[in-house]
């Protein structure tokens, strides 16, 4: 595989989905049948990204439903789910039943900065860590991104030098770890298969 450049996602910088959103991409996975897996889908529209933020901000779909919007899009023999303004894809009880025979990678963006990378195989978290604190990760091997951040740069404090946007470098090892390159076409002009989720009540 080669080796992701971060340039290619300086889009990131613009673009107010890393101001608030999460992008997941699931690798091993088609999109009907992945919307049959999820957890407490009350309905489904296919709709384009204007449509999609609407149901991320509370319209209801044509059948009167409401809930957390995930969108859905096949790329090649992976699925990417965005959700403008959403966190399902950094909810272990949504997230973990769907990782079982396949990875799945995540990136929630929210408020005041807040960022979190997420790695799923397995029904577990392989690797995790704040966006700002990649020295903080956790998981059943958290160290294994650790290569892929030297040569991707820009995750403080392993490349303090590196003038590379935080979202760059997360977007590059998404990339590294999925085979599967977000655009920004392919986040906006996508024609999406939504999944309205009901609220997934928090494990005590």
């Amino acid at each position: 595989m080669a080796q992701p450049d971060w340039r290619a996602y300086e889009w990131t910088r613009s673009d107010w989905l890393f101001g608030g959103s999460c992008i997941s991409v699931v690798v091993s996975a088609e999109v009907d049948s992945l919307v049959r897996e999820m957890a407490n889908v009350v309905d489904t529209e296919r709709c384009d990204f204007d449509r999609l933020e609407n149901l991320s901000h509370g319209a209801t779909s044509v059948r009167g439903e409401r809930g957390e919007a995930a969108g859905l899009v096949q790329v090649e023999g992976a699925v990417l789910m965005l959700e403008p303004y959403g966190y399902l894809g950094e909810t272990y009880e949504f997230m973990l039943p769907l990782s079982r025979g396949r990875n799945i990678v995540s990136y929630y963006v929210g408020g005041h900065g807040r960022g979190t990378f997420l790695w799923y195989h397995e029904g577990q978290v392989k690797c995790a860590f704040d966006h700002h604190t990649p020295g903080t990760r956790r998981g059943t091997d958290p160290d294994v991104v650790l290569p892929w951040m030297k040569e991707i740069g820009g995750f403080m404090p392993l490349d303090a030098e590196a003038e590379v946007p935080t979202t760059a470098a997360v977007m590059a090892l998404m990339e590294r770890v999925s085979g599967v390159q977000v655009t920004y076409s392919l986040l906006h002009d996508s024609t999406y298969l939504t999944a309205l989720v009901r609220p997934i009540p928090e494990s005590s």
